[in-house]
């Protein structure tokens, strides 16, 4: 899994502090939150069945 680019670090770190965009664009930024959320589960869970 790949690390998120510049932009969409700058679009969870808006959503981290919650400050919200307008529609359409808050989909989009709430679909990409979810999904680093995802990620850093799934690595989560990666780490504790490597121990």
């Amino acid at each position: 899994m790949s690390s998120p680019t510049d932009e969409q670090i700058a679009l969870i770190r808006l959503t981290l502090e919650d400050r919200k965009m307008t529609y359409p664009d808050r989909f989009e930024q709430e679909k990409l939150l979810n999904s680093h959320k995802a990620k850093m589960l799934v690595e989560q869970v990666f780490a504790m069945l490597s121990q």
